[in-house]
């Protein structure tokens, strides 16, 4: 069923492999950069350091658009 789809509509692979692949990248790029971040905040405050001017960055928070 799925794969007469794709028959019918030689384009949808691509289309959906382009869209799965930017949804997942953006993901894993916000992990990549937030989550040291986030690390290295924890280990401060868990050794008793003064937090930068930088604001506490989750990986919701802040957005990143």
């Amino acid at each position: 069923m799925l794969f007469d789809v794709f028959q019918q509509y030689p384009t949808a692979m691509p289309v959906l492999a382009t869209v799965g692949g930017l949804i997942i990248g953006s993901f894993l790029n916000v992990v990549i950069w937030r989550y040291p971040i986030m690390l290295r905040q924890q280990m401060a405050e868990f050794h008793g350091e003064m937090s930068s001017a930088q604001s506490k960055i989750s990986l919701a928070l802040p957005r990143s658009h």
